[in-house]
């Protein structure tokens, strides 16, 4: 029986063992996971194309398509591993996927199964050259993929938190790694750490937290600043950065000071709306 796993990378595997050579080329995977995806509908061979091969005319496109599926069902040994016409899907009776499990227990809203078959992003470091398509696909099922993830295991989290208190903690501190900005996660796993009577732990992880808020905080303020215009840009980094007044970056601008003053105004409006999510 052939798996593919797609959360935490991607990987072709036959009875356990992690195919390698020409059956876990790139855009084979690619082709595996596009169906894998759709579960048991079908993906018509134009949209699969449009994502594999985007650049390519319509005939060559369907040509390289029909090559790739020759080839993976000879490589594999499998020549009833996808199934259809036009109309794409894989065999169930050949190949399972951690993503088609996934989709089912969400769809059953069975939490601990969901969170149990979440080991890491949708494809996580997976790229297919010449195909931009493909990866912004891969960008909307990965977002959408670490959302159901987390809400699953939120709701694992805190069934647990009256009983299961060592499972409920585990949780939480996973959902504090998948989302590092969120403070209610780091809040539940500081919690739990100082209930469980770890409080070094606790004191450590809020320092970790605090850090990393304070690293993208100052990431975003830099990213801010250097979008402001020129003229803008400056006069911040020389009021705020070298602590110069007014007078001296009216100087250097070549501006009156009342002018500079405004400048920086509307510069720190700029920042302050475009920031407020970290002040």
């Amino acid at each position: 029986m052939l798996h593919l796993r797609t959360f935490g990378g991607a990987a072709l595997s036959s009875d356990g063992t992690v195919l390698e050579g020409p059956a876990s080329q790139r855009r084979r995977i690619a082709l595996l996971s596009l169906l894998a995806v759709a579960g048991s509908r079908a993906v018509s061979r134009d949209t699969i194309i449009s994502l594999l091969w985007p650049n390519s005319e319509p005939e060559r496109g369907r040509h390289a398509l029909s090559q790739w599926l020759f080839l993976l069902r000879r490589d594999l040994g499998v020549g009833d591993l996808v199934l259809g016409g036009n109309d794409l899907r894989l065999n169930p009776e050949r190949i399972t996927a951690d993503v088609i499990d996934f989709d089912v227990a969400v769809a059953k809203r069975d939490h601990a199964t969901t969170a149990r078959l979440y080991t890491g992003a949708f494809l996580d470091g997976f790229l297919l050259s010449d195909a931009g398509e493909f990866e912004r696909w891969v960008d909307r099922e990965r977002e959408r993929r670490h959302r159901e993830a987390v809400a699953a295991m939120e709701s694992v989290a805190r069934d647990a938190e009256q009983n299961e208190r060592a499972a409920a903690l585990a949780m939480w501190q996973r959902l504090a790694v998948l989302d590092p900005l969120s403070g209610r996660f780091a809040a539940k796993a500081i919690r739990a750490l100082r209930d469980a009577g770890d409080h070094a732990a606790a004191f450590a992880h809020a320092r970790h937290h605090e850090d990393i808020l304070r690293r993208e905080r100052l990431m975003a303020i830099r990213k801010q600043v250097e979008a402001l215009p020129e003229r803008q840009r400056l006069a911040v980094l020389m009021h705020k950065y070298q602590n110069m007044d007014y007078k001296q970056i009216a100087d250097v601008l070549h501006l009156s000071e009342s002018a500079t003053k405004s400048l920086l105004f509307r510069a720190y409006e700029t920042l302050r709306e475009k920031l407020k999510d970290f002040v």
